[in-house]
């Protein structure tokens, strides 16, 4: 989903069923919510966030989980300004992709 003003796409929001290998088929994933810099502090994400969830509801998911970087403090402290905390579980990936 995409959040516009005037016109302009300032926001965009990702979700779908989770991804993680112990996650049953009742969780969803918030994959990504981003917005512009313009826009931060408007409640943008906030509504972004709210909307994601409801989707997530609604395709019947009661469970949500969200990757969150480390070093990324500000993103951290908006989702738990919003309910979301931490489970502790830490994940690493290896950047870096292989092309064919």
């Amino acid at each position: 989903m995409v959040a516009e003003r005037d016109g302009v796409i300032v926001g965009f929001a990702s979700m779908a069923a989770s991804g993680d290998d112990d996650a049953t088929g009742s969780t969803g994933e918030l994959r990504a919510i981003y917005i512009l810099e313009d826009v931060a502090g408007l409640g943008v994400g906030a509504r972004l966030l709210e909307r994601a969830q409801n989707a997530l509801r609604e395709r019947g998911f009661v469970r949500a989980t969200l990757w969150v970087l480390d070093a990324n403090e500000r993103a951290r402290a908006f989702y738990e300004r919003h309910g979301w905390r931490p489970d502790g579980t830490v994940r690493v990936e290896e950047p870096g992709i292989t092309l064919r």
